[in-house]
C-alpha cells in the first residue's frame, strides 16, 4: 500500500483551486507512474479515479487522510529512542574543560584556533555538537559488533541503538564540558585559500579521532529553496555516517551566529537520523530527503539557520 502514496501531499492555494477541475493528486500520480515503473498501473488507476468529477475530490480527501495516518504510524514505529537537550544549560567546571581544550588545540586544522579566554565555566546554549559526536562514536562501535544481514540491520543492532536512549534521553555534565570547549572555536582572519567550514568541523570531530573524507556542497535551506537542493544532495551522497551542520552565517570570529549539529547515516535504502532535540530514527522504506528537509525546516524556524553541509566521518 505504501508504494502508492505520493512523496508530497502539500498543495498551494492555486493547486487546491485547480483541483476542483483537475485533481492535482491525480496529476502527481501520473508523474509518479513514470518514476516507478513497477507500480505504474496502480498510480494510473488512482489518477483515473481522481479525474472523475466530484468522486475525484472525495478520493483526494480520503487519500490525504490515509496518507497522514500512515505517516504518523510509520514515524512512530521508526523512532528508536526519544531524547532532548534538557540539562544542556548548567555548569561546566573549568578544570575539566581545559584538558578537552588542550586535546582540541593539538589536533586543530589550519586557520582554526580555540580561545581559552572564552571558557566561562557555564553552558548557556545547547550541547548538540557534543551529543551528536557522542552518538556517532557509539554508532561506529556498535556497527563493528553487529554486522548487517541481507543488506539490512539486524534486530540486535537496532535494539543496541534503542538502549542508547538511556544515555541520550537528556544532556549531561560531560556533554556540557565538551560543548564548553567546542564553543571556544574561532577562525584566523585573513588566512587565504582555506575551507573554514570544513576545517572548523574537522577540528571539532578530531576530539573523537574522526576524520572527514567527504564534504558536500553547501546547501541553501531557506524555505522555498531547499527541498530540491536537499533531495539532490542526499541522492548524490555516497554511503556513510555524516555530521550534518546547519548554521546562521555571520561575520564574527566563528563565521556563524549559531547553528545545530545532527547525524545522518546513509546505507543504501536504509538509514539512521539523530537529532539531540528529538532522538534517533530508523529510516527504512522512507524518503530520507523528506526527513532531512523537515528537520532543517525546523532548524530554520527555531534558530534561523540558512546554510547546511554534510561531512562524512571515518573513525580512526
Amino acid at each position: 500500500m505504501e508504494n502508492y502514496f505520493l512523496p508530497d501531499y502539500k498543495l498551494s492555494c492555486l493547486e487546491m483551486a485547480q483541483s476542483l477541475l483537475v485533481s492535482e493528486y491525480g496529476l502527481r500520480h501520473l508523474a509518479q507512474a513514470d518514476l516507478s515503473p513497477e507500480y505504474q498501473w496502480g498510480h494510473r488507476v488512482i489518477a483515473l479515479i481522481q479525474f472523475i468529477p466530484v468522486v475525484g475530490q472525495i478520493a483526494m480527501l480520503v487519500e490525504w487522510i490515509a496518507a497522514q495516518a500512515f505517516k504518523e504510524v510509520r514515524e512512530r514505529n521508526e523512532m528508536l529512542f526519544l531524547g532532548t537537550q534538557i540539562g544542556a544549560v548548567g555548569p561546566a567546571p573549568i578544570d575539566r574543560v581545559l584538558p578537552v581544550l588542550a586535546n582540541l588545540h593539538r589536533r586543530k586544522e589550519r586557520g582554526i584556533e580555540f580561545n581559552p579566554a572564552k571558557i566561562t565555566g557555564h553552558v548557556e546554549g545547547g550541547t548538540c555538537t557534543s551529543m551528536a559526536l557522542d552518538f556517532a562514536d557509539f554508532f561506529f562501535k556498535l556497527r563493528k559488533v553487529h554486522v548487517k544481514t541481507g543488506g539490512q540491520s539486524s534486530e540486535p543492532f537496532l535494539n543496541a541503538i534503542r538502549q542508547l536512549g538511556r544515555r541520550f534521553a537528556r544532556s549531561s555534565e560531560q556533554m556540557r564540558i565538551r560543548q564548553a570547549a567546542y564553543n571556544t572555536i574561532e577562525v584566523t582572519p585573513g588566512a587565504p585559500g582555506i575551507d573554514f567550514a570544513r576545517n572548523k568541523v574537522q577540528s571539532l570531530v578530531s576530539d573523537y579521532g574522526f576524520r572527514i573524507d567527504h564534504a558536500s556542497r553547501e546547501i541553501d535551506v531557506e524555505p522555498g529553496l531547499q527541498d530540491r537542493a536537499i533531495e539532490r544532495e542526499v541522492s548524490d551522497l555516497p554511503n556513510g555516517l555524516y555530521f550534518l551542520r546547519t548554521i546562521k552565517p555571520s561575520a564574527n570570529e566563528r563565521l556563524e551566529e549559531n547553528g545545530h549539529s545532527l547525524i545522518y547515516v546513509k546505507e543504501g535504502q536504509e538509514g539512521f537520523f539523530y537529532d539531540s532535540n528529538y532522538g534517533a530514527r530508523y529510516l527504512l522504506k522512507t524518503d530520507h530527503s523528506s526527513v532531512l528537509t523537515q528537520s532543517l525546516n525546523s532548524c530554520f524556524r527555531q534558530f534561523q539557520t540558512s546554510k547546511a553541509r554534510f561531512y562524512r566521518l571515518q573513525p580512526s
